[in-house]
């Protein structure tokens, strides 16, 4: 297996710039890493090397990134973010948003925004 950590920090790099142009896609890391031409394995292990997190963690938190930007800056729906973000299911989403942030997209709104009682409305 290759050690060379330039070679990891480019892949990485790489990685990120894919990711941030295809986040909404919904891919799984196995094509991102195909489009490296690389394997999963080895995506994960340069992004574990250099980002301390894995392929699927880092796209994820880009994910998460934009979700947060999208319900404090906008006036988007939870809906309308959960389908911008590419999921299909606003159910899903909520309950990827609370697992990662803590709590769901609505009450994280509003908790922010001083929006009152956290509803999913807005």
């Amino acid at each position: 297996e290759d050690r060379q950590p330039g070679r990891d920090s480019k892949l990485v790099t790489s990685f990120r710039e894919r990711v941030e142009r295809d986040f909404r896609k919904g891919l799984p890391i196995g094509q991102f890493a195909r489009g490296l031409s690389v394997t999963e394995a080895r995506l994960n292990t340069a992004c574990r090397r250099v980002a301390g997190r894995s392929a699927t963690r880092i796209v994820h938190d880009r994910i998460m990134l934009e979700a947060k930007r999208n319900l404090l800056y906008t006036g988007m729906t939870v809906a309308e973010v959960a389908h911008a973000l590419g999921f299909g299911d606003p159910a899903y989403f909520s309950r990827f948003f609370a697992r990662f942030a803590g709590e769901p997209p609505g009450r994280f709104r509003a908790s922010r925004r001083g929006d009152g009682d956290g509803g999913d409305r807005r």
